[in-house]
């Protein structure tokens, strides 16, 4: 998984928990752990895939477009990183079919663990994981300013 996909699931459960709010990317990236650039950029691919609505201006930021009873983490991860592949191995290369060795080490360990997240992926919804979500009290402080770098 990309880290944008792993930051949109995030943004989108936080997004989730506070339903009735606008949230600028500054307190999203900070309820993330990211930087707000990234945050901008996986915030406008959500909008452009109708998942939140941006507002612009005083108050403005993102507000989740649609109820996460019917959003399912397979549709966010598309978004990112496209159709979830069973894949029978970690290496991209197929490495354990090269060489002298025909099949796998792991067995078919790998494609049950694949099978397992695309199963977790379909069947999971945004509210399922929203309720996990301990970020919510953020909103309510003050984003704290960006330390230069290089300095301590």
């Amino acid at each position: 998984m990309s880290e944008a996909t792993a930051l949109a699931i995030h943004a989108m459960a936080f997004l989730a928990m506070n339903r009735d709010q606008t949230i600028n990317a500054a307190h999203l990236a900070q309820a993330c752990h990211a930087s707000e650039a990234h945050m901008v950029k996986v915030c406008q691919r959500l909008a452009k895939a109708g998942f939140v609505t941006p507002r612009r201006g005083p108050g403005g930021g993102f507000r989740i477009e649609r109820d996460p009873e019917e959003i399912r983490l397979f549709e966010i991860y598309a978004v990112f990183d496209g159709d979830l592949k069973v894949n029978h191995c970690m290496f991209a290369t197929g490495s354990c079919r090269q060489g002298n060795m025909h099949q796998c080490i792991l067995g078919s360990k790998m494609a049950e663990i694949n099978r397992e997240i695309t199963r977790y992926f379909q069947e999971t919804r945004l509210s399922d994981i929203a309720a996990n979500c301990h970020a919510r009290q953020i909103v309510d402080e003050p984003v704290k300013p960006a330390k230069p770098r290089g300095r301590e």
